[in-house]
């Protein structure tokens, strides 16, 4: 059992550097390597490929404790549907805000 956890830890591990870039693919044992490609369903070089591209999207994106960028969005009334109600961000200052990601097309 200790070591199926110690497994995890190392596999979480391993997988916290990838996204970050502190180590690819080729710097991984075989085996974690087989195991991310099943899981993600690719090849070893369309997954570092993923992951490249994942690091390239990140340094654009602002990190814990930075301000967030002020935008505006559209309110949706309880049914989901558009309001044409713009609302920015700097006019809730001190308010919870709440952003809920999704489709609604």
């Amino acid at each position: 059992m200790a070591e199926q956890t110690e497994s995890r830890i190392n596999f979480a591990d391993f997988m916290v550097k990838l996204r970050r870039g502190e180590t690819r693919l080729n710097d991984l044992p075989d085996e974690a390597v087989d195991r991310l490609c099943q899981m993600y369903k690719t090849t070893k070089e369309k997954l570092q490929a993923r992951f490249d591209e994942g690091l390239k999207r990140e340094k654009n994106s602002p990190t814990a404790g930075k301000k967030a960028p002020d935008f505006n969005l559209e309110k949706l009334d309880a049914k989901g549907k558009r309001t044409g109600e713009l609302v920015r961000l700097s006019d809730n200052l001190d308010k919870p805000v709440g952003l809920i990601f999704g489709s609604y097309t």
